[in-house]
């Protein structure tokens, strides 16, 4: 994922310089939070911690990547899948055997820490079996 887009650490200041800035990923309260979470939050909400110098630019979470195993929190479901591909809000998920993948929010991926247990798998088809020779 290439990170020179974002601008770490810039602290925003006001609306139009949240609505100017191409950084999807933001500092607040402490974690890595995704522009569309923000946006949601109420607008006086939002503005008060953009005053308040709350809001600061972030790198996309270094927490992904290509081949890892996630677990995807899908309403009352969970899946576990394993990543094809990175993209700058989301990434290219592979769910069952197919050679296909499903573009999947960060937010809703939660890495698996134990994936090292797994020795085999068919998920994502030959696309791993075949990357991994």
């Amino acid at each position: 994922m290439n990170s020179s887009k974002y601008t770490q650490g810039k602290r925003i200041t006001s609306i139009s310089e949240f609505d100017a800035c191409e950084s999807l990923w933001y500092k607040w309260n402490g974690k890595t939070t995704h522009r569309s979470v923000l946006m949601s939050l109420q607008y006086r909400t939002l503005l008060n911690l953009i005053k308040n110098g709350c809001i600061y630019t972030a790198e996309a979470p270094p927490r992904f990547k290509v081949g890892q195993y996630i677990i995807y929190h899908n309403g009352e479901r969970y899946e576990l899948g394993r990543i094809k591909s990175l993209l700058q809000n989301g990434a290219f998920v592979a769910y069952n055997e197919g050679d296909t993948g499903a573009m999947t929010a960060y937010e809703l991926m939660h890495p698996l820490f134990n994936e090292y247990c797994i020795k085999e798998t068919t998920l994502g088809g030959d696309f791993f079996e075949n990357s991994e020779k």
